[in-house]
């Protein structure tokens, strides 16, 4: 019942929040975004002669392993150290 009633609460919260936004239609220019990220990849096409697109996918992605790599790590010394007589502060 209590718990209910706090759902309640915060679906009538959400409620307003979502209602300060009116339901107006977008504006052109969100509608034709598509055609203009369209163009720009067309444009960026025939650069693969001067950018090696796939070395620096391969690149980015170890970077990005390594960081999820790295802040895991850091994740775990965290909680390890939180644990009784681990000697963690």
């Amino acid at each position: 019942m209590i718990t209910e009633a706090i759902i309640n609460v915060f679906v009538a919260l959400a409620e307003w929040f979502i209602g300060l936004f009116g339901d107006d239609d977008p504006p052109s220019w969100i509608e034709g975004a598509a055609g203009a990220v369209t163009d720009v990849l067309g444009y960026a096409a025939g650069l693969g002669a001067w950018f090696p697109f796939v070395v620096l996918g391969a690149v980015a992605g170890f970077l990005i392993g390594l960081w999820i790599v790295l802040w895991s790590i850091k994740g775990g010394r965290w909680v390890w150290g939180l644990t009784p007589l681990s000697g963690g502060s």
